[in-house]
């Protein structure tokens, strides 16, 4: 079956756009990683509607910290191979890097420096949030400083 020529051209470039997308990401090529601080507290029972789920795991371990609130939000892109400080709390940062790009099942590898612990280096997909309890306490309010770190590839 033969295309006329306008259709066969259309459909060779909807084929290389196709691969374009599905090429794999690579050493230089960004991912958007969305660092958050969460500040966890004894003192009372309230919890910020967009911490609760993180909120509910994280008391599995630590069922003293009741009191959940949304702190400082950042996402930044990083590009694969590199590494990124995000800004926390009291002029606390988080180092992120993303040492490897998402493989066949849209996994990607991240090396995270929390303040006051050693490097964690997961696999995680996009979208799911990685909570790291920290044992930092604020200045201000005495809150146990947790993060919760996701990625993003953009699709």
């Amino acid at each position: 079956m033969s295309f006329p020529l306008p259709l066969r051209v259309l459909s060779g470039l909807a084929a290389a756009v196709l691969l374009l997308a599905a090429a794999p990401v690579r050493a230089g090529d960004d991912i958007r990683v969305s660092v958050v601080a969460i500040l966890a507290t004894s003192d009372n029972n309230q919890v910020d509607a967009q911490v609760e789920a993180i909120a509910r795991e994280v008391r599995k371990k630590y069922p003293a910290l009741t009191g959940f609130r949304l702190g400082r939000m950042t996402t930044l892109p990083v590009p694969v191979g590199k590494e990124k400080t995000f800004p926390l709390e009291d002029d606390q940062k988080a180092a992120v890097a993303v040492e490897q790009g998402p493989d066949k099942t849209d996994r990607v590898r991240l090396k995270v420096k929390p303040p006051h612990l050693n490097d964690i280096t997961y696999t995680t997909v996009s979208g799911k949030y990685f909570p790291i309890v920290t044992p930092y306490v604020t200045r201000s309010k005495q809150e146990q400083l947790i993060l919760a770190i996701s990625f993003s590839d953009g699709k």
